[in-house]
């Protein structure tokens, strides 16, 4: 593990091209302060997020614009954050998701339902997930625990 970069900010377009660049450079990032193991649960949760945002998008009215990505260390923690203008996740589906994490472990995703999956993934593989509004923009907040 290396030393982090105060900040790391990325925004793509509306794009699924686009993913993978701000995968890489954000698995880079928390690379620094994860072990393999973590660093790679955040690159799948950030793809997983992106993915949803992207292909669900043309399904709400405020579609348009680029997503904003950032990721930052907070004492022991790696946060990464993702910014839309459009909803990122229903709330209804975000709780439930975190019921279904008491019953299904990572080793046993297959057994999740289709309706919500990359949420569930989301929610699995990382500590913390939770939604908020921010003026009129939606933000997806992950943690990662860090090591050591």
């Amino acid at each position: 593990m290396n030393a982090v970069a105060e900040r790391l900010s990325r925004t793509l377009d509306r794009n699924l091209n686009a993913i993978a660049s701000v995968a890489v450079a954000v698995k880079a990032y928390a690379d620094a302060v994860l072990d393999d193991d973590g660093a790679a649960a955040v690159e799948l949760a950030l793809v997983e997020v992106l993915t949803n945002a992207i292909k669900h998008s043309g399904l709400r009215s405020r579609a348009a614009g680029q997503i904003a990505v950032s990721a930052h260390v907070d004492g022991r923690e790696l946060v990464v954050e993702v910014c839309d203008c459009a909803p990122l996740a229903p709330e209804a589906l975000l709780e439930k998701a975190r019921d279904k994490r008491v019953e299904v472990s990572v080793d046993d995703i297959a057994l999740l339902e289709e309706s919500g999956r990359g949420l569930s993934i989301i929610v699995l593989t990382m500590d913390e997930v939770t939604l908020h509004t921010d003026h009129d923009h939606y933000v997806l907040r992950m943690v990662k625990y860090t090591i050591g």
